[in-house]
């Protein structure tokens, strides 16, 4: 999703949602009481899933990228592309690994990172083709293009809170305006879980 965070840290990472400006921080560091996260709790985590979403990744890049205009893109299309892809510790990676296997095409992938942010970010550097979740890229406005990407790569990610705390104010805010934006954009996901806050 969407965020920054400090060099090496990820006790401190901000994550917004594109057109409503929203910003939280991880529910570990008891700043704020709620955050969006790609990655299921464990048990140790000690963190309740509010919320939790599926949606399908989309490949971003440069306007300018002779593949931009394009309605959707395979594997096959990005056989000489250099791509940026998320970490192959995540299900993003073997997912993409195993669209890439099933069309006989070895990804040419040139930067790992994570999260999808940092990807977008090389994207718009002009670096490659990254494929990442459809929320990311509207942080970058007019500097990328999103193109769906075929076979289908799922991509889950759950609003979290730690289990031990009630829900803040702006917690409770917060998750009103994910719930609202993912209703008004059907690309960013359908709502697979959701208790009551």
């Amino acid at each position: 999703m969407a965020g920054g965070s400090l060099p090496g840290h990820q006790h401190h990472a901000q994550c917004s949602i594109p057109r409503r400006g929203s910003s939280i921080f991880w529910p570990r560091t008891r700043l704020i009481s709620v955050s969006v996260s790609p990655f299921p709790p464990s048990s140790a985590d000690n963190l309740d899933v509010l919320a939790a979403f599926r949606t399908d990744c989309v490949c971003v890049m440069r306007p300018d990228n002779p593949l931009a205009s394009r309605t959707s893109l395979t594997p096959q299309d990005l056989k000489d592309e250099p791509l940026i892809a998320l970490i192959y510790r995540t299900l993003t990676w073997s997912f993409m690994s195993q669209r890439f296997a099933e069309a006989g095409v070895t990804p040419k992938v040139v930067a790992e990172t994570q999260p999808s942010y940092s990807a977008c970010g090389m994207a718009a550097l002009g670096l490659g083709v990254a494929i990442v979740d459809p929320i990311s890229p509207g942080i970058f406005g007019s500097a990328l293009r999103t193109v769906p990407f075929e076979p289908k790569i799922p991509f889950n990610f759950q609003v979290l809170k730690p289990a031990d705390a009630a829900l803040s104010r702006a917690g409770k805010r917060f998750l009103e305006e994910v719930l609202a934006t993912i209703e008004e954009r059907h690309d960013y996901g359908q709502i697979i879980h959701n208790i009551p806050a």
